[in-house]
């Protein structure tokens, strides 16, 4: 997260970094934070199979939704 927070930093100064982005990554960063955190307090909750079991139907979810869109 550091190294990717220091070329972020490093590129807006050097102007590679568009308004475009700046505004996905302003849609994008709360999401993500709030994943993160959903996670954390479910995570201990959960035993090693049904996490694996969740992260199994997220990725087919992800994949079935990834096939249906390029048909």
């Amino acid at each position: 997260m550091t190294i990717l927070s220091a070329m972020l930093v490093a590129s807006l100064v050097q102007g590679q970094i568009g308004l475009r982005f700046l505004v996905a990554l302003g849609v994008a960063l709360p999401a993500t934070l709030l994943g993160v955190y959903l996670g954390s307090l479910l995570y201990p909750r959960l035993d090693d199979r049904r996490f694996d079991r969740i992260v199994l139907v997220l990725l087919l979810v992800s994949g079935l939704g990834l096939v249906w869109q390029n048909r």
